[in-house]
This record gives structure tokens, C-alpha cells and sequence, in this order.
């Protein structure tokens, strides 16, 4: 028999970025709201997170504005598969089963306009679903660096796909990098809590529905490796001119929410 042949450097960063994937995916839900006040034609996106020990959905203000909170529908996650692709391809997700919206038992809602922040508090019996992970936001990494690839995940409203009468969103993932503002002129761009990053598909379709998605980013530590996603921002909308994303920092969340970032 031969000898197994262990994986090449490029093999390995292929099988990392797929668990760190998995991994996120299972703190991803997408958010079903109002579009022009017609419930079910508004989709954004959310993450689960921990504050304080308590279980919240944390996403874009603008994304369940004109709904109460037992008007929200939320789409659970679910297993993913990663498509086939060739060598130095960054992964895309392909859909499994078809996952229905449904209503959450929600304690509380805080909402911040100026951050265009929401948190939505859920029951605690959430945190011993398996499927579930509520990531801590405390300490917040400081502000990625100008250059640097993020994760985000989040269900594009303009790859939906009809479904009978209704249509179904799925999940995709993009991988935005760090840009600096330069000379831009941004309305309402502030430095002081918001990045900018560029938008990988922008001559393939919009980013709504991903608002409220987090930027991930791995959680560096030692010893046995492991995905450990830690979320490094929320991105909050797209200066279609400039084919740029803005996103709120997590010093900037866990500021509001926790009294630190650290």
C-alpha cells in the first residue's frame, strides 16, 4: 500500500476556512420584517450572541423597524455544505434543506438609532439548543487593519429563489476586505465607530439582506487549533458609488451594550 500523503499548505487553509465556516454559520439566522410595511418582504440578517450570559440576536436597527417583536420571523441555522471548487478558491456555501421562518420567544429589544444597532433579548432556554452558538462579544478586538479579509455571512435578498407562490433566501458568504476611507466624501461616515470595506460581488448582485451580518474574524490562540469565530464588526449598509460597505465596529457594540469593550 502507499504511503497517505499529508495535506499541502494550501490543502490545510482550505479545510481551516471550512470549519471556521461551519462554525459561524451556527451563530447566523436571517431576520424576516417589513418592507414598506408589507410583513415577509423585508430580509436582513442576525447573530447570535451573549450578554451577560444572556442570549441575544444582535443586528441593524433599520433591519426590524416597523415591527414588534412577535412580528419578527427568524430563519434557524441549519447544516451547510461547501460547493466544489478549484485550488485557491475562497468556499461558497450550498444549501441543504429548506429551513421555515419562525417566531422566537424574545424577552426584550434594545435599540440604538444612532448606532443603527439592535439587540434582541431571547429566553434563556436557547442557550441549550446544540445547534445554537451565542458568541461572547466581550473583549472586542480592536478595528481590523487595512488590508485584512473578513468573514460575512448572510442571506442576499436578491438571490432569492421562487418557492411556489412565496420564495425562499439561502445563506451565502462574501469575503470583504479592510479599505481605508482616503479622500472619499461618505455621508454620514463616522470614523470614530464605523470601517469601510470593499464589497467583493458588487458587479454580481446588491448586499441587501446582508444588513446586520457580523464580520467575522478568527480568534487567535494557542495550543490545538480551533475555528473560534470572533466577530469583529456588523455591516449596516453600501455607498453604492464608491462600492463600498460601512460597518460598525465591536468596540463600538460592546461599548453600548456591555459598559466595555474589555
Amino acid at each position: 500500500m502507499g504511503e497517505s500523503k499529508s495535506p499541502t499548505a494550501t490543502e490545510l487553509e482550505a479545510q481551516e476556512l471550512e470549519a471556521f465556516l461551519r462554525s459561524v454559520s451556527r451563530s447566523v439566522v436571517g431576520i424576516v420584517g417589513k418592507q414598506n410595511g408589507e410583513f415577509g418582504k423585508g430580509i436582513g440578517t442576525g447573530n447570535l450572541i451573549q450578554v451577560a450570559g444572556a442570549p441575544h440576536v444582535l443586528t441593524a436597527a433599520h433591519v426590524i423597524a416597523g415591527c414588534s417583536p412577535d412580528e419578527l420571523r427568524f430563519i434557524m441555522p441549519s447544516p451547510i455544505q461547501i460547493q466544489e471548487r478549484s485550488p485557491g478558491e475562497k468556499p461558497c456555501l450550498r444549501p441543504t434543506e429548506i429551513v421555515p421562518r419562525e417566531p422566537l420567544h424574545v424577552k426584550a429589544c434594545r435599540i440604538d438609532v444612532k448606532l443603527d444597532m439592535a439587540a434582541i433579548e431571547l429566553s434563556d432556554i436557547y442557550l441549550g439548543f446544540q445547534n445554537l452558538s451565542f458568541r461572547e462579544i466581550v473583549p472586542a478586538p480592536p478595528v481590523p487593519n487595512t488590508g485584512d479579509y473578513l468573514v460575512m455571512m448572510g442571506f442576499p435578498s436578491e438571490q432569492k429563489q421562487a418557492y411556489g407562490e412565496n420564495y425562499m433566501v439561502t445563506r451565502f458568504v462574501e469575503y470583504p476586505m479592510v479599505v481605508e476611507r482616503g479622500s472619499r466624501l461618505l455621508q454620514d461616515f463616522d470614523p470614530a465607530t464605523q470601517f469601510l470595506l470593499d464589497y467583493p460581488a458588487s458587479e454580481d448582485y446588491d448586499p441587501a439582506g446582508f444588513s446586520g451580518s457580523g464580520l467575522w474574524l478568527r480568534k487567535e490562540e494557542s495550543g490545538l487549533w480551533q475555528p473560534n469565530p470572533r466577530m469583529a464588526g456588523m455591516f449596516l449598509g453600501y455607498y453604492r458609488g464608491s462600492k463600498l460597505l460601512y460597518a460598525v465596529s465591536a468596540r463600538a457594540i460592546a461599548g453600548l451594550l456591555c459598559g466595555s469593550a474589555s
